[in-house]
């Protein structure tokens, strides 16, 4: 399996912040900042090189554009593109290989040292953990036949995995690690759409493939910002909330037994800023709707995580290539019924604190605690067979 050095765009770096964009350009000194655009290729014959059929990485635009959370129009901006519909036609792969002037405002539009990240030689394929993003981002089946790519609902191959230990262990947010609710979605709405039907109408729609997710997070945030709702509010919002207890000291554990840990929800970033401010400590990779804000705290775009709803298991498939982990080494932690979808994407599934009696059914194991490190103890109890092999 070829291991991908990308992390997720709509993550947050164990480093703490968010993750910033890669450049692998040279800095021309400006106070600007922008970089020389400097390329194997385009410094050469052009026309014959394009005689070969390179194509534009698709994966990699989608990639980078969620990395600076722009929508289609903002990239079309800062690309030069002549509007959003051209942008759209080269992130969707209609438009195969732009012209070269259209290739260099592309990288110079995200700040690329080199044409060359932007494109797929001859023969190249796009990387495995990028390709699992950009179909989750879009809806769409995995391909087959490729390493390290699942089709969506295979079960994968486990024979002979018995033997190896888990070492990825992947965390729902919102009414689970977070207590006192059950969707952060849901509790934004609830400060003026105190009936509900505001928000149902939006999720019937994106239910029913009248509106992307990406589109239902513009939509959201459009209403949002129509009432006037600020991030001093949200903050407040979020302080009526707890912790699960002993969090830190379980997540630690977990951590110092050599787990890699992440946190997978389809919840809203400020909720997890407010309640658990050092998380980067704890979890490598963080999958979830990013808030941003202007100086005065209006809100100004919610950037969305693809994995989501049926997308979730792709975030296990994406870590796993990623971290170059087999599928059957990984254990997903849920608790409401959006999490029903991992069932088949993990070696372990543990229903958390779980009050829905589908998940209770469907996953393999059940803990039901005020305290993490109950969890904590059990999830390195399930590598205790392997461990005493190797003594």
């Amino acid at each position: 399996m070829r291991t991908a050095n990308f992390p997720h765009p709509c993550a947050y770096s164990s480093a703490g912040g968010i993750i910033t964009p890669i450049t692998g350009g040279i800095n021309d000194g400006k106070a600007d900042g922008i970089y020389t655009l400097q390329s194997t290729v385009f410094m050469g014959n052009f026309e014959a090189w394009c005689g070969m059929k390179p194509v534009l990485n698709k994966e990699k635009l989608l990639w980078l554009r969620l990395q600076k959370g722009w929508s289609q129009e903002e990239a079309a901006v800062h690309c030069a593109a002549s509007d959003k519909k051209q942008y759209h036609l080269w992130e969707t792969g209609k438009t195969r290989l732009p012209r070269a002037a259209q290739c260099l405002s592309i990288a110079k539009g995200f700040g690329l040292g080199s044409v060359d990240e932007i494109l797929l030689k001859p023969g190249e394929s796009p990387d495995a953990a990028l390709q699992i993003f950009y179909n989750a981002h879009f809806r769409q089946p995995l391909p087959m036949g490729r390493e390290g790519v699942e089709s969506k609902g295979a079960k994968t191959d486990q024979s002979g995995s018995e033997a190896l230990p888990y070492r990825l262990i992947c965390f729902s947010l919102d009414g689970m690690l977070l207590r006192g609710f059950q969707f952060s979605w849901e509790e934004v709405w609830g400060l003026f759409d105190h009936t509900g039907e505001q928000r149902k109408k939006g999720l019937k729609l994106f239910h029913a493939g009248r509106m992307s997710y990406e589109d239902w997070c513009l939509w959201c945030c459009d209403i949002y910002r129509s009432h006037d709702v600020r991030q001093h509010q949200l903050v407040a919002l979020a302080q009526r909330y707890t912790v699960i207890d002993h969090l830190a000291e379980g997540l630690q554990l977990l951590r110092d037994a050599g787990f890699r840990l992440a946190l997978v929800s389809g919840g809203l970033d400020i909720f997890l800023q407010t309640l658990i401010p050092d998380y980067a400590r704890w979890f490598d990779q963080v999958f979830i709707n990013r808030m941003e804000f202007d100086a005065e705290g209006r809100i100004l775009k919610i950037v969305p995580t693809p994995f989501n709803f049926e997308r979730k298991p792709d975030a296990v498939r994406y870590l796993c290539s990623l971290y170059g982990v087999h599928s059957a080494q990984s254990i997903c932690i849920g608790s409401s019924f959006v999490d029903k979808h991992l069932i088949d994407a993990a070696g372990k599934t543990i229903a958390f604190n779980s009050s829905s009696d589908e998940i209770q059914e469907l996953f393999d194991m059940r803990v039901d605690s005020d305290n993490f490190m109950d969890l904590a103890k059990t999830l390195l109890q399930l590598n205790a067979p392997q461990l005493a092999a190797k003594a």
